[in-house]
């Protein structure tokens, strides 16, 4: 088993423990409305990142050829970065859920800490691996978050 696919486990894992013990510090239930609004637009947030990673994850299992293709198409299409935005709306969703501002700065910390030194080395290795295509890739597809006008324009395959 992969050492991240170890670590992103336990962090599950701890998180849900801690929720279930500690419910009334991250679940909030009050007769304000907004926060219903928001706490829906949370969970919508969770779900649409969940299926981007599994959807990216995937596509790319199916069309990556071990590792050998460099695939454009799909959710790689949008982001060059489809997995790491999956993660972003995921933590993003769980901030609006918990309406506490020390979830964002905990998100945040959390995900530089974890995720940025895969992203700066990934993107070392990918124009080593596939040069000009690689390069050409970049230039046409944001890195990931995309623009409303990009996406609207954009045909998914």
């Amino acid at each position: 088993m992969k050492q991240r696919i170890k670590i992103n486990g336990a962090v599950i894992i701890i998180g849900v423990v801690v929720i279930v013990f500690f419910p009334q510090r991250f679940i909030r239930h009050s007769s304000f409305f907004l926060d219903e609004v928001l706490e829906v637009i949370g969970v919508s947030l969770i779900l649409l990142g969940q299926l981007l990673r599994v959807s990216a994850r995937g596509h790319k299992a199916e069309n990556s050829l071990g590792g050998n293709h460099l695939i454009q198409d799909g959710p790689y299409s949008l982001v060059r970065n489809p997995m790491y935005l999956g993660i972003i709306l995921i933590g993003l969703g769980t901030v609006f859920f918990i309406l506490e501002f020390w979830g964002a700065v905990i998100f945040a910390a959390l995900f530089i800490l974890r995720y940025w030194q895969l992203f700066v080395k990934e993107e070392k290795i990918l124009p080593e691996a596939f040069g000009l295509e690689y390069a050409t890739y970049k230039k046409n597809v944001p890195r990931l978050i995309p623009s409303l006008s990009f996406i609207f324009k954009k045909e998914i395959t």
